[in-house]
């Protein structure tokens, strides 16, 4: 897979993210633009972080869904992958093209992973939310 700038509302792409906290999350883009790219265009990155976080353990259980979010479920089939990266304690995000540039949290983890707790050649390239999550992020199409 070669992923290109110009090629990124082609993608419904799965990409992660650290805050200034640590804090780890999963943004999924539904094919807008809308995504930090210092890594994600470097297709082992990509593959990589990939890999690596849907082979991690489960470190938890759900913490809690957004009810202010909730329409998001009715609309995406992304439910079990929600779900999946929670229990991991990811943070999730979730965006569409009438709300982009902003990811709505969708769900968050009862016991957060943080950077400290993870490979450190994953720290190297995942990508580098220089804010703290909230429950609405934006992020600027690139």
């Amino acid at each position: 897979m070669s992923i290109s700038i110009e090629s990124l509302d082609c993608w419904d792409l799965t990409w992660f993210a650290s805050d200034k906290e640590g804090k780890l999350g999963v943004f999924f883009s539904n094919g807008t633009t809308s995504v930090l790219v210092n890594n994600i265009l470097k297709e082992q990155n990509y593959e990589n972080c990939y890999d690596y976080f849907n082979r991690l353990e489960d470190n938890g259980s759900i913490g809690s869904f957004c009810i202010e979010h909730q329409d998001v479920f009715v609309s995406n089939t992304n439910l079990e992958e929600f779900i999946f990266y929670t229990k991991k304690g990811l943070y999730v995000y979730d965006t569409d093209d009438l709300t982009q540039p902003y990811y709505s949290l969708v769900a968050k983890p009862s016991v957060p992973l943080l950077v400290s707790n993870i490979d450190k050649k994953m720290v190297k390239i995942i990508e580098n939310y220089k804010y703290v999550f909230l429950d609405a992020i934006r992020i600027e199409p690139v």
